[in-house]
């Protein structure tokens, strides 16, 4: 369920499940979790467990939550597994580890959910113990955002998924907020500001490169310029038939997907569940990228290719090929 679908943002538990969690009480109005009369009040974020749908065997993964706040796992994959803390962070089973934390076996057959409940500051290492030896493992960070006084957009909820992916991309440089400090998460993507983000995120050097009318559409010095020439020069874009780059246009969802599998060198005919994608259509070759590193959190049923690309999705996709990059479980 996504924010604007929410059919009560005055009430904090809005989709009436008993839990408060980041799906509920959105948009940021009052009675959000992000109100005063709320802030108090714990959240229950739910991770799923499933090596065959995710390439880190977790979603959402590297979570950042608040003391207090409580995170379920939850198998959906046909494969034993464990939460299991690793208390020192090395990545390696000891009898030391688990301490706080263990689930023991789970299934999703059998005691397919396990929970814990966070109380202090800190970053907390687990991993599924029958596959630690493939890399299945997470962490967990616990405390409060705004630490540092750390600029964060007031449109955005900083403990929900997309809170994550935005945090975690203006820290690196690689997206900025509007001149009034909010992130517009709805707002269009077009294909100078697709550009200006993927070069940036999948770090090529970006310096000036000679249109010499090659692109008539965009203007000489300019920031359009800059990225839409870059772009184009590492293979990430191309212009259009008729020799213009059209930097102020929309992306779709097919678009940028290619975009961002160009940008990054990703495996091309990876499996995928969508069920609107035409065997033999443009972009099909792309398209297992958007199901296996999760780029559409809330419809895992319909790619839409023809869908207009926006902000929040485009900062999220970005941000899950960066973590599984991170942690070494992306596919080149």
């Amino acid at each position: 369920m996504d924010g604007d679908d929410i059919p009560n943002a005055q009430d904090p538990d809005a989709d009436g499940d008993g839990i408060l969690n980041e799906f509920d009480a959105e948009p940021y109005g009052p009675g959000s979790t992000r109100d005063p009369a709320f802030a108090d009040l714990p959240i229950t974020y739910v991770v799923e467990i499933n090596r065959d749908k995710y390439v880190s065997g977790y979603s959402p993964k590297g979570m950042h939550i608040r003391p207090g706040d409580t995170v379920r796992w939850a198998v959906t994959d046909d494969y034993t597994h464990t939460v299991t803390s690793d208390d020192d962070g090395d990545g390696l089973w000891s009898a030391d580890d688990g301490a706080l934390f263990s689930s023991g076996p789970i299934t999703k057959w059998r005691n397919n959910e396990f929970e814990y409940t966070f109380e202090d500051v800190g970053k907390y290492h687990y991993y599924s113990r029958p596959f630690l030896t493939v890399g299945m493992k997470d962490v967990i960070t616990v405390g409060f955002f705004n630490e540092g006084n750390f600029p964060f957009p007031s449109d955005v909820n900083p403990y929900s998924n997309l809170g994550r992916a935005v945090r975690e991309l203006l820290k690196r440089g690689i997206i900025q907020l509007g001149s009034d400090g909010m992130f517009h998460g709805n707002e269009r993507i077009s294909r100078a500001e697709a550009a200006h983000m993927l070069l940036l995120a999948a770090g090529y050097h970006v310096s000036p490169v000679q249109n010499d009318g090659v692109f008539p559409d965009l203007s000489p010095g300019s920031e359009e310029e800059l990225f839409a020439m870059s772009a184009v020069a590492h293979a990430i874009m191309q212009g259009y038939p008729d020799g213009t780059f059209r930097p102020l246009r929309t992306v779709n969802h097919a678009e940028f997907l290619k975009m961002v599998s160009s940008a990054f060198r990703l495996e091309q005919y990876l499996p995928h569940s969508y069920i609107d994608v035409q065997p033999c259509a443009w972009y099909t070759p792309f398209v297992g990228v958007a199901d296996t590193y999760v780029f559409f959190l809330y419809d895992q049923i319909f790619f839409t290719p023809d869908l207009l690309m926006i902000r929040r999705e485009a900062v999220w996709a970005v941000y899950q090929v960066l973590m599984a990059k991170e942690v070494g479980q992306y596919k080149p």
